[in-house]
């Protein structure tokens, strides 16, 4: 009788010890900017910024850059060529989830500056 009692207590640390949760993988989600002049044209080397994590690119030649982030709020930032000396800001709030693909699009005027 006593070794059952062993064997009962080794018997149930082994499913305790076997049962603790494995740490889930966090899936990034991805934003895709894309950066158009007046004609509808892709501008490239334009400069994208996601903050709060300061992550920076360029936009290529197809006027694209996508940036890989774990879920959360996030800022898109870009200053682009617009009217005036000032040009166009954007700041814009988007909202990630796991595996979610959020695409925007930005205007630039080449022809204004």
């Amino acid at each position: 009788m006593k070794y059952f009692g062993y064997l009962l207590f080794f018997v149930l640390i082994i499913l305790v010890l076997s049962c603790e949760d494995e740490p889930t993988e966090v899936k990034t989600g991805t934003i895709y900017v894309l950066v158009l002049d007046e004609s509808n044209s892709p501008v490239s080397n334009e400069k994208i910024i996601i903050i709060p994590d300061s992550l920076v690119k360029y936009t290529d030649a197809n006027g694209v850059c996508k940036f890989e982030v774990e879920p959360g709020d996030y800022y898109v930032n870009a200053h682009l060529p617009g009217p005036g000396p000032a040009g166009y800001y954007y700041h814009k709030l988007v909202t990630i989830k796991s595996s979610e693909t959020i695409k925007l699009k930005f205007l630039a005027c080449l022809t204004c500056v």
